[in-house]
């Protein structure tokens, strides 16, 4: 039996007869929306409601197992992935008609998904490794999404590992030819308005191969977005941050802080002090079991 993913509108009704999309204050909308954003602030928001043409299908773990040859973070979606589409509904002017948005490492590819589904965007290519049938699951997801009804318009997809891309970013070497290549070279030539991802993190090879994608697709316009779970792989924060550097980008916090503030990950990422950087207090505490929080960075060309 498959698991629906169900996001209604469950929003509080209009009893002030409201006009223009405002809501006065003393509103039941209003305040549901106060109540929801200070959540969003704090990182503990629920499931947002949000008006779909039809449901978002997940299919359930049977199923998963029925389809990849090796078990990967592909099966779930992450607590990351739902703070990062919670911050684009925050923000519905980020996503115009003409962005075009890759979606890195999409597993079940919720987010892509849930992106076409909800705005008007010119394309969502979601991404995802051909080992051990990740790319196929990814796939075999949106293709029972669209049989559902879900309109993805703009959605397409395109296997990408990140091993194709060699330790200096760049296109590694192969002795012939294949399909691959040609969507490999599409990827990189496309000039993206948005880079996204969440929670990729969590073995050595995406902290050492994430930056190195990252540098490698980003242009000096191109808006990177990632959602990370701080402290899950403590360890794995300061070394990502570090690579980041290493590579010449450089990030800030823009959620939950929302960019009033530039929160430091770690003093090579942004030139801060150790003393000063939020790697420090957060990605690299010291603590015996750090407390964990999703946060959403962006990541820019130096």
């Amino acid at each position: 039996m498959s698991a629906e993913v169900v996001v209604g509108d469950d929003s509080p009704q209009c009893t002030n007869n409201c006009r223009g999309g405002e809501h006065a204050p003393q509103c039941p909308r209003s305040r549901a929306q106060g109540t929801r954003n200070e959540q969003l602030r704090q990182g503990v928001a629920p499931m947002v409601a949000t008006p779909r043409a039809a449901q978002q299908v997940l299919v359930d773990d049977s199923q998963y197992l029925s389809i990849v040859k090796q078990q990967t973070t592909g099966g779930h979606v992450w607590e990351a992935a739902r703070h990062l589409l919670h911050y684009f509904e925050m923000h519905p002017t980020l996503l115009t008609t003409r962005a075009t948005v890759l979606e890195l490492g999409s597993g079940t590819g919720f987010l892509g998904m849930s992106l076409a589904a909800q705005f008007d965007v010119a394309k969502v290519m979601m991404t995802e490794m051909v080992a051990g049938g990740a790319f196929e699951w990814l796939e075999y997801n949106v293709q029972r999404n669209r049989e559902a009804g879900l309109l993805l318009e703009s959605l397409c997809t395109a296997p990408f590992d990140w091993s194709w891309l060699g330790e200096r970013g760049t296109p590694a070497r192969r002795n012939s030819s294949t399909d691959h290549d040609a969507r490999l070279d599409a990827i990189l030539s496309d000039n993206w308005d948005y880079i996204i991802g969440s929670d990729l993190v969590y073995n050595d090879v995406g902290v050492r191969m994430l930056p190195r994608v990252i540098a490698a697709l980003a242009q000096k316009d191109t808006r990177v977005l990632y959602a990370h779970t701080l402290n899950r792989f403590e360890f794995l924060d300061r070394d990502f941050f570090e690579e980041l550097a290493s590579v010449g980008l450089q990030c800030r916090e823009v959620w939950p802080s929302d960019g009033s503030t530039d929160a430091n990950f770690g003093s090579a990422a942004v030139g801060a002090s150790p003393q000063s950087s939020k790697v420090d207090q957060d990605g690299f505490s010291g603590e015996l079991f750090p407390d964990q929080r999703v946060v959403v960075i962006q990541i820019s060309v130096r």
